[in-house]
């Protein structure tokens, strides 16, 4: 059953709710709309799975590195962080919050990954993912394979094929380690 999310007018204010129960009370409508918006926005999950079919699946790869709160229905693996209710992932450093591509898709990305489990790695493959949003570049999850699409990238992309143990960059598909790939990618997204 969805949430029944109201925007009332009453004794000169407007209310936002939220299954009766009230978020916020303003005085202005432009703002109040605005918040609304908002409000709707926050509460629409974009998710086709419900947070206890997440929550099983996740348990269910036995990863020490994951952390489920149920509460307040996030999963955090080393510096990542997973929102259910917004559906959104966050890279979390000390000084930093960057928003990654992918959602849930990309914590089982990690977790069904050969190579990922161990937190050195997992650390390592999310350092890349930031550093190519930070840059201007995106991502692709598909198939135990990442690809990194950026115009400064030989043919635009360069591709990992975690199973394999293969690099594509476009011209040429080679033998490397994720971290040859890594090297590579910096190097050239850095520039």
């Amino acid at each position: 059953m969805g949430k029944k999310i109201e925007l009332v007018y009453e004794d000169k204010k407007y209310i936002v709710s939220i299954d009766g129960s009230e978020v916020e009370k303003l005085e202005d409508v432009d703002k109040a709309f605005e918040r609304f918006k908002q409000v709707i926005k926050n509460n629409d999950s974009n998710n086709d799975k419900s947070w206890l079919y997440i929550e099983e699946t996740i348990k269910s790869f036995e990863n020490e590195n994951v952390e489920i709160n149920g509460q307040f229905k996030t999963v955090t693996i080393g510096p990542l962080k997973y929102f259910y209710n917004t559906g959104k992932v966050f890279y979390i450093s000390e000084s930093d919050m960057t928003q990654l591509i992918g959602g849930y898709g990309l914590i089982k990305f990690i977790l069904e990954t050969p190579g990922l489990q161990e937190k050195e790695n997992i650390e390592s493959f999310l350092e890349l993912c930031k550093v190519a949003v930070e840059n201007g570049a995106n991502y692709r999850l598909s198939g135990g394979s990442i690809t990194i699409i950026s115009a400064v990238l030989n043919y635009g992309s360069v591709e990992f094929n975690f199973n394999y143990n293969k690099i594509n960059k476009g011209i040429a598909i080679e033998d490397g380690s994720f971290e040859e790939f890594k090297k590579y990618v910096l190097e050239t997204i850095n520039k």
